[in-house]
């Protein structure tokens, strides 16, 4: 398990996850009011045209720009410290 923390960092990666998952639910939570929007649509009903355009200008902005670049550096330092927590490892360590 890659739980040693060195670094400000590792001690702030708890807070990053949380906010990645807030990001997830209201991408989420964005959707299913596009999709809302698009039964409307198909029902012959009037949709909120604005309140889709919105929708998608965000959705193919925003998670492109600052959230997944975000993922990305934390992949890649997750990465970085548990190869490190590895090359540490050894038995004697693991059982206490």
């Amino acid at each position: 398990m890659c739980r040693t923390f060195d670094t400000l960092y590792e001690i702030a990666m708890p807070d990053t996850l949380a906010q990645w998952h807030t990001e997830h639910v209201n991408f989420a939570k964005l959707l299913n009011l596009l999709e809302a929007e698009l039964d409307l649509f198909h029902k012959g009903d009037s949709p909120n045209y604005e309140l889709m355009l919105d929708i998608m200008f965000y959705m193919t902005h925003y998670p492109d720009v600052l959230h997944h670049p975000r993922e990305d550096l934390g992949l890649r330092n997750s990465t970085r410290i548990c190869a490190r927590s590895a090359r540490n490892w050894s038995p004697a360590s693991a059982t206490s």
